[in-house]
């Protein structure tokens, strides 16, 4: 197979593209060589005592930034113990649910907001624990069930989703009551 380079226009094997887990193929839109002649890419690359001081300098403002509290993409205040601001968690919690689950924050707020904004399982509201509320789904097919705080989801996963082992633990629980 070929792909065509975005910037030299040239149809090339996919073994001329790097990788990039992003990109619906799964490779960068321009050439290995095209990305290699990059200026900025060239400048970096070619002292390799300026690239660590750089990578070096880059870690010191960071480090800082996040001692005082600052969102490391932006200048907005992070969320406490966390080193993003709302914004920002949002945005990675978007993509994680798309990536993972097929659905966007929107849906999953959606979906919360059916259940009541409590946990499908035990309904409490989840003020109790740091966490987002977790999404449950079937791992065989991964469709989504509900809604589950952590504890319910840790049951859940433990019990590897097993009904016969659930009813034991009931039935044991019953019985030293």
């Amino acid at each position: 197979m070929n792909k065509i380079c975005t910037k030299c226009g040239i149809e090339k094997p996919l073994s001329e593209f790097y990788g990039n887990k992003r990109a619906k193929d799964g490779l960068y839109s321009i050439c290995k060589v095209c990305h290699m002649n990059r200026p900025y890419y060239k400048e970096y690359y070619k002292d390799p005592k300026k690239r660590k001081n750089h990578l070096e300098a880059n870690k010191r403002s960071r480090r800082k930034k996040i001692a005082k509290g600052i969102c490391r993409d932006c200048t907005n205040l992070a969320l406490p113990n966390k080193t993003v601001c709302k914004n920002h968690l949002d945005q990675k919690t978007d993509f994680q649910y798309r990536k993972t689950y097929g659905i966007s924050l929107k849906q999953y707020n959606e979906i919360l907001e059916k259940q009541g904004g409590v946990c499908a399982i035990c309904g409490c509201n989840g003020n109790g624990f740091q966490r987002r509320f977790h999404l449950d789904h079937n791992h065989s097919n991964g469709k989504i069930r509900a809604i589950l705080c952590h504890r319910c989801n840790l049951t859940l996963g433990n019990a590897k989703d097993n009904v016969p082992l659930l009813k034991k633990v009931i039935d044991y629980l019953e019985k030293y009551l």
